[in-house]
Order: C-alpha cells, then sequence, then structure tokens
C-alpha cells in the first residue's frame, strides 16, 4: 500500500514509493487521449492525503472512469497503488523549464467537479 507522510506544509511520498508516482503518469501518458499528466498526494481536507492523478485531455469523452480502467489494465500499477482520485483539468501546473509545480496542484481541486473514485 502507498504510504504517504505529511512533509511541512506539502505532502510527499515516502522513500522508494517516490517513483510510483512517475510510473503511474508514464501509464497515465499511454492512453491516447491523455495530452499531460500529474500524480501527487493532495490534502484538502481528507486525512490522509489523496493520492490524485491530474489530467489533460484531448478530448471531452475522457472521464475519471475511463482513466481508471486503463489504469487497471496496465500490469505496472498494483490496484493498491491506483490513485484514488482522477481531475480533468485544463493545464498542469509546470515552470517555464518544464518542472511540475506540485504545490499548485491542490488548487486545481477548487471548482472542478471532475472527479471520481478510482476503482481498486
Amino acid at each position: 500500500m502507498l504510504k504517504l507522510v505529511k512533509n511541512g506544509s506539502h505532502s510527499r511520498e515516502n522513500g522508494p514509493d517516490i517513483t510510483l508516482f512517475r510510473r503511474i503518469e508514464e501509464a497515465l501518458l499511454r492512453h491516447p487521449e491523455v495530452l499531460d499528466a500529474a500524480v501527487d498526494p493532495v490534502v484538502n481536507g481528507e486525512e490522509p492525503p489523496l493520492p490524485t492523478a491530474f489530467v489533460v485531455s484531448s478530448s471531452e469523452g475522457l472521464t475519471p472512469e475511463v482513466l481508471a480502467a486503463h489504469l487497471a489494465n496496465c500490469p505496472e500499477i498494483a490496484p493498491d497503488e491506483r490513485p484514488v482520485r482522477y481531475v480533468l483539468v485544463p493545464a498542469i501546473p509546470r515552470t517555464i523549464s518544464g518542472k511540475l509545480q506540485r504545490q499548485k496542484l491542490a488548487d486545481l481541486l477548487d471548482g472542478h467537479k471532475n472527479d471520481a473514485s478510482g476503482e481498486k
């Protein structure tokens, strides 16, 4: 099971799980309708933080349920490693050099109703 710890004002993955989110992002990017993806534990009033996938879609037909099913068919992502929430967003916050701005991901949850629990 993915273990998350709170580090200062941001949640971070613990130990060897640091590469897990990258593996999930790579798996999501293999879906033909996914343009960009980021996965991070998000603290938004929940305890503990929930692993959340933020996805930029190339079509309006992509849903959180489709994303959950896609990851369910990826053998390299175990059921207990999958995100518990999928959020469709217009863009992933990145620096000018392309580095993910994880601290801004929680802000993307505000005003977005396109999130759903993933299947485990």
